[in-house]
């Protein structure tokens, strides 16, 4: 029903009315997500995982997960 209470247009794209409830969800997981990313110093690019270095300086990601990297740096802290 082109007019009526089935689907709702928008910009070209068919967007159906009983769907619209999920639009409060998705706004509780994006605003979830963009601190993490905020703050997030990696970064996958095309297959590749990336980290921000000093003065934003995109290196490989050799170090590892944060749990590795805490690690590293508190034995590092207590030996040298």
């Amino acid at each position: 029903d082109p007019v009526g209470g089935e689907s709702l247009v928008c910009s070209g794209h068919g967007v159906r009315l009983s769907m619209l409830w999920l639009s409060p969800l998705k706004d509780l997981v994006m605003a979830a997500i963009w601190p993490y990313c905020a703050v997030s110093r990696s970064v996958v690019w095309r297959g590749r995982k990336l980290r921000f270095g000093h003065e934003s300086q995109l290196r490989p990601d050799t170090e590892g997960p944060l749990v590795v990297r805490l690690a590293r740096r508190l034995t590092t802290g207590i030996t040298g």
